[in-house]
């Protein structure tokens, strides 16, 4: 197997150790200065890969917003698929923040198409699918996707942080709200 460029393998070293370090101290507690030292390179050579701390932290999310719409889209069901996005965050709580910081959606009205690799993408394309099989027929495909993202997206927010640590059963719970959510679309379509 032929080794990658040098330069490719610096950049991965420089990402690789700027993910290091967001994991143990969290992304308002890593420096440029940090990520080159982590990866063992001198401050300046940083600059001939990226040009700030925050080039580097929107390649780790836009990796990271890859991930994330892998696992949406090995989801079953529309309730399933809310549940992953739950369990991505807990597991990805880096992740999971930095792409909220750093990835703001690009789309700026329902007109425009959303971004084909994007995660809302992988939750828009699995509504229409459940339309095309009968579900939310009359429904707005956006709207729907709209409700499941950010009911996942709260009840993520809320287990991340606020009740992180709490003793409930959210993955039960949230199971129950979902159905109760996609029940009550069905009940009004």
């Amino acid at each position: 197997m032929a080794r990658p460029p040098k330069s490719e393998t610096t950049r991965e070293d420089l990402l690789a150790a700027a993910r290091t370090l967001l994991v143990a101290k969290g992304v308002d507690n890593v420096s440029l200065r940090q990520i080159a030292k982590e990866a063992g390179y001198s401050p300046s050579s940083l600059y001939n890969y990226f040009d700030s701390k925050d080039a580097i932290l929107a390649e780790l999310a836009a990796a990271a917003n890859l991930r994330l719409a892998e696992v949406l889209n090995a989801a079953g069901s529309l309730a399933e698929l809310g549940r992953e996005y739950v369990r991505f965050a807990l597991e990805n709580r880096e992740d999971f923040e930095l792409l909220f910081r750093m990835t703001p959606s690009k789309r700026r009205s329902l007109s425009q198409q959303s971004a084909p690799d994007s995660a809302y993408s992988v939750v828009l394309s699995a509504v229409r699918d459940a339309q095309k099989a009968g579900g939310f027929a009359n429904a707005d495909a956006d709207h729907v996707a709209y409700g499941i993202w950010s009911l996942a997206h709260g009840q993520a927010t809320l287990q991340t942080t606020m009740l992180d640590g709490f003793d409930a059963d959210f993955e039960t719970i949230d199971t129950t709200i979902f159905e109760a959510f996609l029940r009550g679309l069905h009940a009004i379509d």
